[in-house]
């Protein structure tokens, strides 16, 4: 008897953890969706909010290895960039870069993205050296993936060429 109430509770707990995570995914995606409609209003300052949100969020849901996870810290480290709050949104992207990197090679895509926004974040904040060091890592990882001179590294190459124009 015991044993059966016990089993009976193990399962309406397990039943409750799996409604109350389909809740958190749901505020999770509303979350996204206000960060994106505040980014297309140039709110950028009122978007930090709701995205250091989906950053907590992410993590309870998916923990620190995800691909979430990653996108969540990507998005505030550009809000942060917007706002001209360069070392958090270093702080923000290297984080993203970390968990992409530990991806498999289906994620090269959001690796050099995160590459290059790291960078220009990096570029905006006097960091010359080190910008420079992310873009060329973002066209390495398509050049090791596509091979030199491919057309997916284009537009890695160009950003880097653009930064060297501006540094003269």
């Amino acid at each position: 008897m015991i044993m059966k109430k016990l089993l009976i509770t193990i399962i309406l707990l397990s039943v409750c953890s799996v409604y109350a995570q389909t809740d958190e995914k749901e505020t999770l995606k509303q979350l996204n969706q206000e960060v994106i409609a505040l980014y297309r209003n140039q709110k950028f300052d009122k978007a930090l909010k709701p995205a250091q949100q989906a950053v907590d969020l992410s993590l309870k849901i998916y923990g620190e290895e995800r691909t979430e996870t990653a996108d969540a810290y990507r998005t505030l480290g550009v809000m942060y960039q917007e706002t001209k709050k360069y070392k958090q949104s270093i702080d923000s992207l290297q984080r993203a870069v970390g968990i992409y990197q530990k991806m498999s090679d289906s994620k090269h895509e959001e690796l050099v993205l995160a590459y290059q926004i790291l960078a220009y974040s990096q570029f905006l904040d006097n960091r010359k050296a080190e910008s420079e060091t992310n873009y060329l890592k973002a066209i390495e990882v398509y050049e090791n993936k596509f091979g030199k001179e491919s057309r997916e590294s284009f537009l890695a190459t160009l950003n880097l060429a653009n930064i060297y124009v501006r540094l003269k």
